[in-house]
């Protein structure tokens, strides 16, 4: 590194949480209906999140299809699932749900697990 130059670290999402976990620990993240997670709380249910899917996955680089609504549980799967080194396909469920059977969809799109 040269001497006076700024540090630069790549803004992914997953440090982008990191970084706001800690700067920003006490203040709102996330607002959906009643529930309400500061920054602090958010990156500790990701992390959580994370190391559930990391522990049923194949490993990393495996597709996690995430079928859920725009609500908090898809906001912290777009933490989550990089967190475990997989690769988030978050599936419309409007347009995926009751037309092919879930073992069917699952192979169609690629993804190993589908979490609902």
């Amino acid at each position: 590194m040269v001497r006076g130059a700024p540090a630069f670290e790549p803004l992914t999402p997953t440090s982008f949480l990191r970084r706001a976990a800690v700067v920003h620990a006490d203040r709102p993240a996330l607002v959906d209906g009643e529930l309400r997670l500061t920054y602090a709380e958010l990156e500790r249910r990701a992390l959580g999140l994370g190391g559930s899917l990391a522990a049923r996955s194949g490993g990393p680089g495996e597709r996690i299809g995430i079928l859920a609504t725009n609500s908090a549980p898809l906001l912290e799967a777009h933490y989550a699932v990089p967190l475990a080194g997989a690769t988030m396909m978050p599936l419309n469920q409007r347009s995926m749900m009751n037309v092919v059977p879930m073992p069917a969809r699952q192979s169609e799109n690629g993804a190993s697990t589908i979490v609902p």
